[in-house]
């Protein structure tokens, strides 16, 4: 993960990075919240 954060920093601004790594997670945290709601309505 570490090393994931320093090539995406390299040549940036590393709270740029940094956010945009975040935002990224975030969006899959939320897919993923998302997803299993869809389930959860359906079985139901």
């Amino acid at each position: 993960m570490f090393r994931l954060l320093e090539k995406i920093s390299h040549g940036q601004h590393p709270t740029l990075a940094m956010l945009s790594v975040l935002k990224v997670a975030l969006h899959w945290q939320s897919l993923r919240l998302y997803s299993m709601v869809l389930t959860q309505t359906h079985q139901s």
